[in-house]
């Protein structure tokens, strides 16, 4: 299990759109050097649907062993069909890494019964421990307390990564928190209040660049820190991640700014408030 500040890491593209390996080793390398507990790959930020099975394969193999077990390392099975979840883990067999992180079934959402045989027979036939991952925007739906309760119980699901930005919902998952059952905030905008009233980590997007603060704001629960950053957090929430945080990114020299459709540079006019961000913030 991994507590702490965990980064939803970025992938870095050249001008044709490949992995950008070099400008990966930057990022990695901040996030070594800022000692942040763990890193998530092929997440929603990661772009990973756009992914082929080998880059995939490739880039949680390079990234295994660049870090070389000196953080964590995560691994999101993002898909809404079993079957392909299951083919999906595959992928990483003979790879290190630490857990997976299940996404609820987005548009087929679910009853209580079928989201309960889904996780659970998964969790049953997963190789490593798996974190539910609950994301009511990008899934349609909110995966029910009632759900995530009997799931707490089971031996291979060890927590939940909630990005509902909810409140009555993060302090209902305060109920299930055990030291088999972790609780990580996976909501940049609501990630201070989620560690002040108990979660264990912080699952962010704003740690791409900002890796060292996060992992004090994680260690220290340091406010006047968090509202330091607090600014840039709303910016680059304006539009879908990883847009505007690979924005940022470009804008301090760690990567090109290049996506995979359908995503796409920010709006210009988001572009100049990031830009006059920090330019008001270096001089």
């Amino acid at each position: 299990m991994v507590k702490g500040s965990i980064v939803a890491l970025v992938t870095p593209f050249d001008k044709e759109k490949n992995i950008d390996y070099n400008s990966l080793n930057k990022l990695l390398d901040l996030h070594l050097k800022s000692k942040c507990d763990g890193l998530l790959l092929m997440g929603t930020t990661q772009e990973s649907v756009s992914l082929s099975d080998t880059e995939k394969k490739d880039l949680a193999r390079y990234v295994s062993k660049y870090i070389n077990n000196r953080i964590k390392l995560i691994i999101g099975l993002i898909s809404n069909k079993y079957s392909e979840v299951l083919r999906l883990a595959k992928l990483y067999d003979g790879i290190d890494f630490d857990s997976y992180l299940v996404i609820g079934p987005y548009y087929t959402k679910s009853n209580i019964s079928g989201l309960l045989k889904y996780f659970t027979n998964l969790a049953d036939r997963l190789d490593h421990p798996i974190i539910l991952y609950n994301v009511p925007r990008r899934c349609g739906f909110e995966i029910p307390i009632s759900v995530v309760s009997a799931l707490s119980y089971h031996q291979n699901i060890i927590g939940i990564k909630d990005a509902s930005g909810d409140i009555d919902y993060m302090q209902e998952l305060l109920n299930l928190k055990s030291d088999k059952f972790i609780l990580y905030s996976g909501d940049d905008n609501t990630a201070l209040l989620a560690l002040l009233i108990g979660f264990d980590g912080w699952i962010s997007v704003i740690g791409n660049y900002y890796s060292i603060e996060c992992k004090n704001i994680c260690d220290k629960k340091d406010k006047k820190l968090y509202y330091s950053i607090f600014p840039i957090i709303k910016l680059i929430n304006k539009e879908v991640s990883p847009i505007c945080m690979k924005y940022l990114l470009y804008c301090m020299g760690l990567i090109e700014p290049n996506y995979r459709y359908p995503l796409d540079l920010p709006m210009i006019e988001m572009r100049r408030e990031i830009e006059i961000f920090l330019d008001n913030i270096n001089n």
